[in-house]
């Protein structure tokens, strides 16, 4: 089984596979945390997709790509994704299965009215423009014969260490942030026990929206975070969203993703992932 891309959920679907007895093999640009994933039991390799890999790799079955762009990089997201996907598969031959880690940004906005997979892409930025390329990319490689993939279209990831705004709440600050429309959201320890379920799977769909399928409106999801901050209520300098990246509004169902999989969410909905993200925070200070 390989992770490439091993932040934030990358590294927590890897502890999933280690847990559960399965040799893990970690893809990072990284020596310093090659090294940590190797203390974890991992086998590190130490590579960057977007600028091409020259170290022998694995024989893998499995690869799931999480790979965040960097934008500190020298190359553009297109470079990344779709180019390093295609270059990463091509250098796998044994490869059987892939999951791609892509984004519900890829939908157009809806005005509010619930969408599942059948609904048309309509990206708006260059990060979920090059998301549809490397579902493509997807698509390309598993028309091959005894292969298999799925696009995983994830919701905001939220959890511990990344609850976006609550410095901003608690230090009553306005938020340059819509109180408009509707977030779709997956809690992180959720989105990769499922992605770890569906890369076991046989016959999982190509395209498969991962949320909580509880959809809250962004007003209320800013005082949910207020209120166990113990901050004021939220104030906000772009109220219309003009121009920001969180003002579609978008119902996405996970309907197919419950049809396909058996699981239950460890936070179900919003309130419950952001009770034990900001204890953490706290906690952390």
């Amino acid at each position: 089984m390989m992770i490439a891309g091993c932040g934030y959920l990358g590294q927590r679907i890897a502890a999933n596979w280690h847990q559960n007895g399965l040799p893990v093999v970690a893809l990072t640009r990284s020596t310093q945390r090659a090294t940590e994933f190797q203390a974890k039991g991992w086998q590190a390799v130490v590579g960057d997709v977007a600028t091409g890999l020259t170290t022998e790799l694995p024989a893998v079955q499995t690869l799931v790509f999480a790979v965040g762009f960097d934008r500190e990089a020298d190359y553009d997201r297109r470079t990344l994704h779709p180019g390093g996907l295609g270059a990463l598969l091509h250098r796998l031959p044994n490869l059987r299965r892939v999951v791609y880690i892509s984004t519900t940004g890829v939908y157009g906005d809806s005005q509010g009215e619930w969408i599942d997979e059948t609904a048309p892409t309509s990206p708006d930025r260059d990060s979920s423009q090059a998301c549809v390329l490397a579902e493509q990319v997807v698509n390309e490689w598993v028309a091959s014969e005894n292969r298999s993939g799925s696009s995983l279209r994830l919701g905001g990831i939220y959890g511990p260490d990344r609850v976006p705004y609550a410095r901003q709440l608690l230090a009553n600050q306005e938020l340059n942030a819509s109180p408009l429309g509707y977030l779709n959201l997956i809690q992180v320890e959720d989105a990769a026990r499922i992605t770890c379920l569906i890369a076991a799977a046989d016959n999982c769909p190509a395209i498969l929206n991962v949320t909580d399928g509880v959809p809250v409106v962004r007003d209320d999801y800013f005082k949910e975070i207020a209120r166990l901050v113990g901050a004021p209520a939220p104030r906000y300098s772009n109220s219309h969203g003009n121009g920001n990246r969180g003002s579609a509004n978008r119902r996405i169902s996970n309907a197919c993703l419950r049809n396909h999989l058996a699981f239950e969410l460890q936070f179900p909905c919003y309130r419950d992932g952001l009770a034990d993200a900001i204890a953490s925070l706290q906690a952390g200070n």
